[in-house]
């Protein structure tokens, strides 16, 4: 079952925010800040399930970084709304800009997964390897990047 299968992901996500809790509470002098350890163990629990193998914490850093700036600034939302470019020159810019950090930092970890033979447990980006659209063909790097963030 899926459950099994990523046992190990979740022992290890529960590890790793354990030790930065405790890590956190010597530092601080037993209080410690929940919200943002939480966050980064799940984030890496999910990069795992998603491209199949344990994320360093460059890896972490790099994505999570990326994909705060895509929320925080809306991307994507001006791709769906017609609003002339004119008008938000700078922010279209800024958002262009970080979208392409964002398709480049994924297709170096797609291209990776693709490269590597599949985990015991799977990942998600091997399951769109083989996805085909309506049209017949496969899923090409901006969609699979797009599918993975």
């Amino acid at each position: 079952s899926a459950m099994k299968a990523f046992g190990e992901v979740r022992e290890w996500g529960i590890g790793r925010l354990v030790e930065k809790l405790k890590n956190e509470a010597a530092r601080n002098g037993g209080v410690v800040s929940v919200v943002e350890p939480f966050r980064n163990a799940v984030f890496c629990i999910l990069l795992w399930m998603c491209f199949g193998s344990k994320p360093d914490e460059e890896m972490v850093t790099s994505v999570q970084g990326v994909m705060r700036e895509v929320l925080l600034t809306g991307v994507g939302l001006d791709e769906a709304l017609p609003i002339p470019a004119f008008f938000f020159r700078r922010r279209r810019a800024r958002m262009l800009e970080i979208r392409r950090r964002q398709r480049k930092t994924l297709l170096a970890l797609i291209n990776q997964r693709r490269d590597a033979p599949p985990p015991a447990g799977g990942a998600y980006v091997d399951t769109l390897f083989n996805l085909k659209v309506g049209d017949g063909r496969s899923l090409n790097d901006e969609e699979l990047g797009t599918l993975c963030s």
